[in-house]
């Protein structure tokens, strides 16, 4: 699988902001138990960002 270190959610809303959204929002959606890079279990976050596209 591919790892990596995790979103910034603020600074990716900043950056949608920037682009062509309004009211943009993000929520963690679920949580899901997988193997880390050294094969622990582990809990992560899926988030769902959200925004009124500009216009």
């Amino acid at each position: 699988g591919v790892f990596h270190f995790g979103f910034d959610r603020t600074a990716l809303a900043v950056a949608f902001t920037k682009a062509v959204f309004d009211e943009v929002r993000h929520i963690t959606a679920t949580e899901v138990v997988r193997p880390d890079s050294s094969g622990a279990m582990r809990a992560f976050t899926v988030f769902l960002m959200i925004g009124r596209k500009k216009g």
